[in-house]
């Protein structure tokens, strides 16, 4: 079973900053880019979003609450990828 959130703030402030800088990542969120032309009328385009390990757990950081997410068939696999090395950091 995984664990998620729908509040934006289910981690202080200090504790997202504390796990995006062990991956030394640059802040998440929306880019105001779209990348593949807008696939939706509610589609609100690209957000760059982490993956990291905290307290035992893979947490996807998006920045703000989402819905849902598209990736093409190579994004997945990238994303599939970097799960499968997240969850070998905990083994």
């Amino acid at each position: 079973m995984s664990h998620h959130w729908s509040e934006p703030r289910s981690f202080s402030n200090e504790e997202l900053n504390k796990m995006r800088n062990q991956e030394k990542a640059p802040l998440f969120g929306p880019t105001g880019k779209f990348p593949d032309g807008k696939l939706t009328e509610n589609d609100e385009g690209g957000i760059q979003f982490g993956v990291t390990v905290h307290e035992g757990r893979i947490l996807l950081d998006f920045g703000k609450p989402i819905q849902s997410i598209g990736f093409t068939a190579e994004e997945a696999k990238i994303l599939g990828q970097i799960l499968l090395d997240r969850a070998r950091q905990i083994d």
